[in-house]
């Protein structure tokens, strides 16, 4: 089971259709919606505010949210965070792809249908626009997205989806083995 923790009276509020892998841990005032998958090692920190994380969402291995006082983090519907990323912005747009590694610093506002290349840094108070493909540390703007990069996201996110509710009906069953 995945270590859920209440942070100063607030509780995470998880939806029954949301699969959190055994050893994630979240913290405090956050909310996960259904149909969102939590990955090994996954860290979730909604100690200084809110954290939402929509409907579809996937958080892969090793990432870490976290929220500064201030605005809360909103994690739209079907948006996609690879492996090791550090999440610790105010807004990540729905359909939009943060690739392995990277980092979102403070207030950081990602609009949707966005890829965020592997290893980017994101800095403080920067607001990166729909559509956008941005790489490096720290980031540029490398081009719009094209259409067919869009739906190739938004496949892969309904495909972690659907993994995420295969891993939580093998959960299920090895937990009534025990």
């Amino acid at each position: 089971m995945a270590y859920i923790y209440p942070f100063r009276g607030q509780w995470p509020d998880i939806d029954p259709g949301a699969y959190l892998a055994d050893n994630v841990t979240v913290v405090g005032k956050v909310t996960i919606k259904k149909g969102a998958n939590l990955w090994p090692g996954v860290v979730v920190r909604g100690d200084d505010n809110e954290i939402i994380i929509g409907k579809g969402v996937n958080i892969q291995d090793n990432t870490v949210i976290h929220v500064d006082p201030g605005d809360p983090l909103v994690l739209d519907d079907y948006c996609m965070v690879g492996h090791s990323a550090v999440i610790h912005c105010k807004h990540i747009g729905s359909g939009t792809l943060i690739g392995m590694g990277a980092i979102l610093l403070a207030n950081a506002d990602i609009g949707a249908e966005c890829i965020i290349g592997a290893g980017t840094m994101i800095t403080q108070n920067k607001v990166i626009q729909p559509r956008s493909m941005v790489y490096g540390t720290p980031f540029k703007f490398v081009r719009s997205l094209r259409q067919e990069e869009v739906d190739a996201v938004r496949k892969d996110i309904l495909e972690y989806e659907a993994l995420g509710q295969e891993y939580k009906a093998m959960q299920k069953t090895m937990q009534q083995k025990k």
